[in-house]
């Protein structure tokens, strides 16, 4: 039997879906007559404050690290720090790297990657890109942050260049890597994210926080740079104000959150932390809107993992990302999505007071989310590892 060993800093009992993702592959791929191991650190996304776990999951060996981090408060420190150290923690942990059949990267953090250059040209390297870090720093800023966004070209191109093969999210991402690094277009591929919840039913575990007299407009998952956190909170504020009927309800947890969280006073914004996984299913049919939102220029760096779980539970999506982007070809194919291209306060208001006028609607995609099947991934990885 074939070994694998999935990388990644974040994995279960992370809440956030990059964790989620990670661990629901693990556990795919191990369906596929392989073994797999796992190096990961201790849950630390999105609070960047470790907590110690010795959690297990059967059939996947867990070893996992970091629990004695403490990270800064500078959100480019702390991607500073969670490279160096989780390519410290790699490297401490060679004997399994040189041990397996193939190590699968899930990309950022993207400096650990430079550990497998220690392993047998005959260990396959497989990296799933979640995110283009390039594109997410590559906006206006500090000598600092252009300092940053130097080195994590550098890094990424290596790492990228280090993979004998690529799996993007999206085709904006592979499209953007391939040029910008000088990529061969024939090694890389395209698997979306996919659905990741089985149980979509209400089972009254989250009745305190809604009501169904309100228009529940809902923030779930990690919150930061990319997602423009002040300005989903301007365009919950002007809402609120104008529609007596709606609420806006954050479920997250981090320092971004917290900003927010202190910054409110509006008692129709409500403040959450993120519920257990068993719930996720729940929170989602219970919104009567999801906000998917990308901060401007930034869609060719991403592409949100929680759509195809929004999608399965029927609730409405308002997303709000760069015209043209692939988000906006992949939302406007489905019912219910409503697409926003400007991050304009005003515009945004119209937009979803139109929708709000509405009752709630639910609709019925379970026939259009053929590009988010849950084994599709670990088996083309599956193929990857046993071919010759």
């Amino acid at each position: 039997m074939e070994k694998v060993l999935i990388i990644s800093p974040f994995f279960f009992p992370e809440l956030i879906s990059t964790g989620k993702y990670n661990t629901d592959l693990a556990i795919q791929i191990s369906k596929q007559n392989l073994q797999v191991d796992v190096l990961c650190s201790h849950p630390l996304y999105p609070d960047w404050k470790p907590q110690h776990s010795s959690q297990r999951l059967k059939g996947l060996n867990i070893k996992r690290g970091g629990s004695w981090l403490r990270y800064p408060k500078n959100p480019m420190l702390r991607r500073v720090v969670l490279e160096f150290w989780f390519l410290f923690f790699t490297l401490s942990n060679i004997r399994k790297l040189r041990s397996c059949d193939a190590i699968v990267v899930v990309l950022p953090p993207s400096c650990f990657v430079l550990a497998t250059f220690l392993v047998s040209a005959s260990v396959k390297i497989i990296g799933i890109v979640h995110d283009l870090q390039s594109v997410h720093l590559n906006v206006e800023g500090s000598k600092l942050k252009k300092l940053l966004l130097g080195l994590i070209k550098f890094v990424e191109r290596a790492a990228f260049r280090k993979c004998d093969r690529l799996i993007y999210l999206s085709e904006e991402m592979k499209k953007e890597a391939t040029f910008e690094y000088e990529l061969e277009d024939t090694k890389s591929e395209i698997a979306y994210p996919f659905i990741t919840i089985d149980d979509f039913t209400c089972k009254s575990r989250l009745d305190k926080y809604f009501d169904s007299k309100d228009f529940n407009v809902v923030y779930s998952g990690a919150l930061g740079e990319k997602q423009n956190p002040r300005g989903i909170y301007e365009i919950a504020n002007q809402l609120v104000n104008l529609k007596s009927n709606v609420r806006f309800i954050f479920f997250s947890r981090g320092p971004d959150y917290e900003k927010l969280k202190k910054l409110n006073s509006n008692e129709r914004i409500v403040f959450n932390d993120l519920v257990e996984s068993e719930s996720l299913g729940e929170l989602l049919t219970r919104s009567d809107i999801q906000i998917v939102p990308q901060a401007s220029g930034t869609s060719k760096g991403s592409l949100p993992s929680k759509v195809p779980n929004i999608l399965s539970s029927g609730s409405m999506i308002y997303a709000i990302t760069d015209e043209n982007s692939e988000l906006q070809e992949l939302l406007s194919k489905q019912q219910g999505c409503i697409i926003s291209n400007s991050w304009d306060t005003k515009k945004n208001i119209d937009l979803l007071s139109s929708v709000v006028k509405q009752s709630p609607l639910k609709y019925d995609r379970s026939n259009n989310l053929g590009l988010y099947q849950r084994d599709f991934l670990a088996k083309v990885i599956s193929n990857m590892i046993k071919k010759n």
